[in-house]
């Protein structure tokens, strides 16, 4: 007899833990099928916003990059050749009676908006809860009136990325690629290719100090070019700033 209620309890013990087991698993396998579902969905959206970025515009289409509600930019056409738009790329857009279109309104895609420049001189302080942070830089070879506030951007001096707008100021430090050459609105690193800003900014750099130049006069000679971009130019991106050496 106890054999028996020993037995019957191992039973119920097996089973519970079978029950458990495939409980488990079904809420593991309804996890994998939502996150399937999500990545369809999210595909999905992303194939819409690219088919309907690659449609046919018009000949007289607006477009405007934007950044947040207070920076715009115009762009052309020939500014997104090669660029893939996402759907959260795109803010607004309206088609004319063919079908092309109309108007488009990009969310910060080319980033043509923000300036670009060099940090000179970055002095942080971080005592705990007291924070303060100055930041010297020149952009176009203008030294500018330095940011400063409690807030540390984790940045170091050279080429850089200013966004500016009601909300604040966000620096960041751009991508750096060893240039090889320059042709036109191309540069090369050696078989990889970077479009170039219609605003490049040319530094020549001796010692610690930039120098603003132009590529006219650093393109010859013995210099050693660097090339810094915001982002890559599937993303919008492209070379904001060279600096000589």
């Amino acid at each position: 007899m106890v054999k028996t209620k020993k037995a019957g309890l191992l039973t119920k013990i097996v089973v519970l833990a079978l029950l458990i087991y495939l409980a488990s698993s079904l809420l593991n396998l309804q996890g994998q099928i939502a996150s399937a579902q999500a990545e369809r969905d999210d595909l999905s959206r992303q194939v819409a916003a690219q088919t309907q970025a690659n449609a046919d515009l018009a000949d007289d289409v607006e477009i405007l990059d934007t950044y947040g509600d207070t920076q715009a930019v115009r762009v052309y056409p020939s500014r997104l050749k090669g660029v893939s738009l996402r759907e959260s790329d795109v803010r607004f857009y309206q088609l004319d009676e063919h079908g092309a279109v109309r108007r488009l309104i990009l969310n910060e895609v080319t980033g043509d908006m923000h300036r670009y420049g060099v940090l000179t001189h970055i002095s942080e302080t971080d005592m705990g809860m007291a924070v303060s942070g100055v930041y010297e830089y020149d952009i176009g070879g203008v030294q500018q009136a330095p940011i400063t506030g409690a807030t540390l951007y984790n940045v170091k001096t050279g080429p850089f990325q200013l966004k500016q707008d009601a909300d604040g100021v966000k620096l960041a430090n751009l991508n750096e690629v060893t240039l090889t050459s320059v042709d036109g609105k191309t540069v090369y690193a050696g078989s990889r290719t970077y479009p170039l800003s219609d605003t490049v900014a040319v530094y020549e750099l001796r010692g610690n100090t930039y120098y603003y130049s132009s590529l006219s006069l650093v393109s010859g000679g013995d210099y050693t070019l660097t090339g810094y971009y915001d982002k890559p130019a599937d993303q919008g991106g492209c070379i904001r700033v060279i600096v000589a050496r």
